[in-house]
């Protein structure tokens, strides 16, 4: 008879992970939800990560390097489910919303959210881990898997398209990048 091999050894005391996962799961579920824009997927993504994590994180790593490892998990088990690769899902669809903070003005809100929905997810992904998350490029170069250099162009090229899209709608007074 074989035996199943024994569960790995986690890196993260069971205390530990969970006082993590409460100060992590709400922006890295947010930062997931951006780019597919499906809640199922992104619960099923985010559950995914956090035990890819708690398999393969270094403990002695800073909480801010383990949060930025979290995020890199999350990106690549979220083009998993993109390509279609975890087996019995669904690929991503386009449907849905960009989530957007509360803003006074229900019409600017609905118009942003709009400009949001019309860049594309990888813009989006930058737009949101460095205006929302608060990484800084490096954090998001080491997540996304690209050259700290090439972080300041993509963001700045995608700060500049949500900028004329927020033009073309008459919004670039009201809303500041």
């Amino acid at each position: 008879m074989n035996n199943p091999p024994p569960a790995p050894a986690l890196a993260m005391d069971e205390a530990t992970f969970q006082v993590f996962y409460e100060q992590t799961v709400r922006g890295v579920w947010r930062y997931v939800f951006v780019t597919c824009r499906n809640e199922a997927i992104t619960d099923d993504v985010i559950q995914d990560s956090y035990i890819k994590f708690l398999r393969y994180v270094d403990s002695n790593r800073s909480f801010q390097e383990q949060r930025a490892y979290l995020y890199r998990i999350a990106g690549t088990v979220l083009i998993s489910y993109m390509r279609g690769e975890c087996a019995g899902r669904e690929r991503v669809g386009e449907d849905g919303e960009w989530p957007v903070r509360p803003v006074s003005d229900p019409n600017l809100a609905m118009d942003v959210q709009t400009a949001l929905a019309d860049v594309e997810p990888r813009e989006r992904k930058l737009l949101w881990l460095a205006h929302v998350e608060g990484f800084s490029h490096n954090e998001i170069a080491d997540i996304l898997g690209v050259a700290e250099h090439s972080i300041k162009v993509m963001l700045y090229r995608a700060r500049t398209k949500l900028k004329s899209l927020l033009k073309k709608r008459g919004l670039n007074r009201e809303v500041r990048l």
